[in-house]
């Protein structure tokens, strides 16, 4: 029995360690260089950045992840590059829970890996492939067969393009959405070499000769349920997806970015590189309902506050600004504003209609949203008093949206309360009688009722 039950035991052990080395949840991930040589002298040297995302339930990853470097020109290799400092275990990625509370089940705690490290090429080629190939997906994906691996990679053409860097992303590649919201979610890229970039979607890999197998019904085009009225919408020229999502689950998408340089000597555009980003999507059932609301007027900014007669925030002004800068408590979507300013409606204390002339974000982060908008007037606020300002639909078909989708309902009003102008008084000097029956009034400016210092000359006119 002891030989028996010692075998049992060491079979056990066979079975379930490789269960467990392939629970590493990953999330999604993208690879980026950067040409370096015209710093360091080195004519081919390049500095490689890999960053992988990982639901924190799994195991931890490594503090080295293998980069594989394969050309037609060259014997292939790998290098190992380390853990950047900061990051990895229990640095979560950013906006995780902008939309969903960390409470909900449906929140997933994604965690930032990024490995950073330098090669010198042997040449130039027109083929370089920098790849990593890891396991396993989150085995909470839904869209998909089988959660599998996950493979990404990035090309150059430095033959023709020598010295030239990949674009790199800069927005949050992981989210989490929730059901029934027009979402708007950038994939926004810094191109340095200001070579000409498009976006597509690509199918997501599992390793360098094999696709991940979706669900029926899910393809590298729509790789999540979603309102066909609206439909599944990729800007191949800024990377921005727009869809509304109809169901909880968990998706994987792909998005290609490749870049162009003009040829003038054969008249013709010519690849010379792109990168691939791998991203998990979290569609939750509902969102957190702080946001329901929509974009608010931030009750903690500097000169807020509530009117307590209509309960109607406010924001205090003084007298001859041009330009009106609201800070809001949600993130808005940069594109849900209309630059025209006919997001917005403005009235007069005395009731007429101020003309907008323009409404802009201002200081759009990478992924592309803003808590502050900039209001511009046709004419600086020159009565004391409350000015009106209510939303309205711009001509882009919505009202200010936030980042979880929800717009700001129609006639929303905000108060500019407006202090320190002055109203000119005049005093009265003399009266005369002119030939008996004309009498003259003379009258003089009163200087204490508004700074003399803006005075230049004064006239009256008398009727």
């Amino acid at each position: 029995m002891r030989k028996l039950i010692l075998l049992i035991s060491v079979v056990a052990l066979i079975i379930v360690s490789p269960n467990e080395a392939k629970a590493s949840h990953l999330a999604g991930g993208d690879i980026q260089y950067e040409y370096i040589g015209d710093v360091t002298g080195n004519q081919y040297e390049y500095e490689f950045t890999v960053r992988i995302y990982r639901d924190a339930t799994g195991i931890n990853l490594n503090n080295t992840v293998s980069l594989s470097i394969v050309s037609s020109c060259y014997a292939n290799t790998s290098i190992n590059l380390p853990l950047v400092l900061g990051t990895g275990n229990g640095n979560l990625a950013p906006n995780l829970d902008q939309c969903v509370q960390s409470s909900s089940p449906d929140f997933l705690p994604i965690e930032e890996w990024v490995y950073r490290g330098t090669r010198i090429l042997n040449g130039p080629c027109q083929d370089w492939v920098f790849s990593v190939d890891l396991n396993a997906r989150n085995t909470g994906i839904t869209t998909l067969a089988t959660s599998g691996d996950m493979y990404i990679e990035s090309e150059l053409n430095n033959l023709q393009a020598p010295g030239n860097s990949s674009p790199y992303f800069v927005s949050t590649p992981v989210r989490v959405f929730c059901v029934g919201n027009q979402l708007s979610f950038p994939q926004t890229t810094v191109e340095p070499d200001g070579d000409r970039i498009t976006y597509s979607f690509a199918t997501p890999k599992t390793n360098p000769n094999a696709f991940v197998t979706f669900n029926a019904g899910y393809t590298a085009a729509t790789p999540l349920s979603y309102d066909p009225s609206f439909g599944f919408n990729l800007d191949p020229t800024n990377g921005l997806i727009t869809f509304i999502p109809t169901m909880n689950e968990i998706g994987v998408m792909a998005v290609l970015v490749e870049e162009e340089r003009y040829d003038s000597v054969n008249n013709a555009w010519i690849k010379i590189g792109s990168v691939l980003r791998d991203m998990q999507i979290n569609i939750a059932a509902t969102c957190n309902p702080a946001v329901f609301d929509g974009p608010k007027l931030d009750p903690s900014a500097s000169g807020a506050g509530t009117d307590p007669v209509t309960g109607h925030p406010f924001m205090t002004y003084n007298c001859l600004d041009s330009s009106v800068v609201l800070r809001f408590d949600d993130d808005i979507i940069c594109s849900s504003v209309d630059p025209t300013g006919a997001d917005m409606r403005l009235t007069h204390p005395n009731g007429t209609p101020v003309p907008v002339l323009g409404l802009n974000p201002q200081n759009c982060n990478v992924d592309g949203t803003t808590n502050e908008l900039r209001l511009k007037l046709h004419r600086p606020l020159s009565a004391n008093g409350d000015y009106i300002l209510y939303t309205k639909v711009g001509f882009d078909g919505n009202t200010l949206t936030n980042a979880c989708g929800f717009g700001v309902p129609e006639n929303d009003t905000i108060i500019l309360r407006v202090s320190g102008c002055f109203t000119a008084q005049q005093k009265i000097e003399n009266v005369l009688i002119e030939v008996d029956n004309h009498p003259k009034v003379q009258y003089s400016p009163d200087l204490a009722s508004f700074p003399n210092y803006l005075l230049d000359e004064y006239r009256f006119f008398r009727s």
